[in-house]
């Protein structure tokens, strides 16, 4: 009896994994195409978040309304990026970027490691990485979005956290922000998983 393969039954147009080994080569060819991944690398600088931050702290604090008495409650909001505060920028944006990771699963699964320690030790950093295995039919505009879009919420994650702290009635708008700017994060990656999803066709 012909050893015919998969991509042959009436039934199914397409191989299945457990099926490659015994394909026709023209339909593993294709299998293996379709399947095929580029490992791509996002990277951060923590000279750059910080610069963002800096920023949107500085507007915060010079439209706080305080009466005379009390401006010297505009200074704490505006000190995010000084020296003895960056300990905390940086535990938030290690949070964040934890968070973003898990968000674009499975593009940033990683195999665990026997034996493998998590510390909780705070690391000064000068960058963020951020490593995706994706599809190589992936679009470099893709990854230029989701680039944006994960700067913009490292920022969020900060100022939300910081906010809470030195003027808890502006922390609101930016936690509305987080959660809009992860929105898009996984709508931007869900809907490429999406569209490479294929339904079997007799065709």
């Amino acid at each position: 009896m012909e050893n015919l393969c998969y991509c042959k039954q009436p039934s199914q147009s397409v191989c299945v994994p457990s099926e490659v080994s015994s394909c026709c080569g023209g339909c593993a060819e294709r299998y293996r195409t379709e399947n095929a991944t580029s490992v791509q690398q996002l990277r951060f600088s923590f000279k750059n978040l910080l610069y963002s931050i800096e920023n949107l702290a500085y507007v915060e604090g010079d439209v706080m309304q305080l009466p005379l008495e009390h401006e010297h409650a505009r200074h704490p909001v505006i000190d995010v990026g000084q020296d003895g505060n960056r300990d905390r920028v940086r535990r938030v944006l290690d949070l964040a970027f934890a968070e973003v990771a898990d968000a674009l699963f499975p593009y940033t699964k990683r195999r665990l490691e026997e034996g493998a320690v998590q510390r909780d030790d705070l690391v000064e950093t000068g960058e963020y990485v951020l490593e995706l295995s994706v599809p190589i039919e992936f679009s470099e505009t893709t990854l230029l979005y989701l680039e944006r879009l994960i700067h913009e919420y490292a920022v969020a994650c900060v100022l939300s956290d910081w906010m809470a702290i030195t003027n808890p009635s502006a922390r609101e708008r930016w936690e509305v922000r987080k959660v809009e700017v992860l929105a898009g994060i996984r709508d931007n990656l869900g809907g490429r998983m999406r569209k490479r999803r294929r339904k079997p066709s007799v065709f």
